[in-house]
């Protein structure tokens, strides 16, 4: 059994190409969750994800905030509620649109073998 709370979990500062995004993992297979990481990632006012693409598939479920994900060009809202399979080598970007102080939180499932947060 693996139970905690958000604010006990390591947050890590997504550097590079993003602003202001931090991460952080909720599960993966050291808690029990064999094959799969869930990350939660927050991006603060005027931030955004860098677009990239690479060689695994992901899913993303937004938790909180408004924001856009990008995916081939194609550009859709997301709030609270919203979900997106993004599939492997697809371009994609996460932007917080909110104008306020408001995050734009979402979890976010890889195999365990992709997860990174560089």
């Amino acid at each position: 059994m693996h139970i905690g709370h958000d604010s006990n979990l390591e947050t890590v500062q997504i550097k590079g190409q993003s602003k202001n995004v931090a991460g952080k993992v909720i599960f993966s297979p050291e808690s029990g969750w064999d094959g799969h990481v869930m990350r939660k990632f927050t991006v603060q006012k005027d931030g955004y994800t860098f677009n990239h693409s690479h060689d695994f598939y992901h899913v993303i479920y937004v938790v909180g905030g408004t924001g856009t994900v990008m995916m081939n060009d194609e550009v859709s809202s997301i709030t609270a509620g919203s979900y997106a399979f993004i599939p492997a080598n697809v371009p994609h970007q996460l932007v917080n649109t909110n104008d306020g102080e408001e995050p734009l939180e979402f979890l976010c499932i890889v195999p365990a073998e992709n997860h990174t947060f560089g």
